[in-house]
């Protein structure tokens, strides 16, 4: 979209909004301890994930540069939500990682290589871009598949879409 400036920033944008998107959604559980009083657990949950970043971002920048430092502040985010996470499950039983969220982020990882194995043999144009948001998209279903993500509501959803666009007036002669 920017130019071919952007282009080697691409992977690492990518890496880090993974791990943003995982600590988008741990304000739940941090609101929660800062509901039930538990600041200084929170401080010390901060404390410690900030200083898992540093030490991360000392040890990868050097060797991989910028991909390294959205892997390690990536790794920091998605730790801070899960220890969030496990607090608010120790102390109200609350679940906030489910199995669906769980395999939404696994059928991602190897769904994510598979486009970063390909971006070398295309070029940055709007048609390729296209092109690889589809192979991302399929692969990650089927990976989706493979985890046995979808349940009956899901699957009636996506059964739905396809008797609407079986019933569509342009598919009919």
């Amino acid at each position: 979209t920017f130019g071919h400036n952007y282009v080697p920033g691409a992977l690492s944008l990518s890496i880090f909004s993974v791990g943003f998107l995982i600590f988008s959604i741990s304000h739940i559980p941090t609101n929660t301890l800062i509901m039930l009083k538990k600041t200084k657990l929170h401080f010390k949950i901060g404390l410690f994930t900030t200083i898992i970043n540093v030490i991360l971002n000392i040890i990868l920048i050097p060797r991989i540069g910028m991909i390294g430092g959205a892997i390690g502040t990536s790794t920091a985010l998605i730790l801070l939500y899960l220890i969030y996470s496990y607090y608010t499950y120790k102390y109200l039983k609350l679940q906030i990682l489910s199995r669906k969220l769980l395999n939404a982020f696994i059928a991602s990882i190897p769904s994510l290589i598979i486009l970063y194995l390909i971006k070398s043999y295309l070029t940055l144009n709007f048609i390729n871009l296209t092109i690889s948001f589809i192979i991302f998209g399929l692969f990650y279903v089927a990976f989706l598949l493979l985890l046995k993500s979808f349940d009956k509501e899901d699957l009636d959803f996506i059964k739905q879409i396809r008797n609407k666009a079986k019933n569509y007036p342009a598919n009919k002669k």
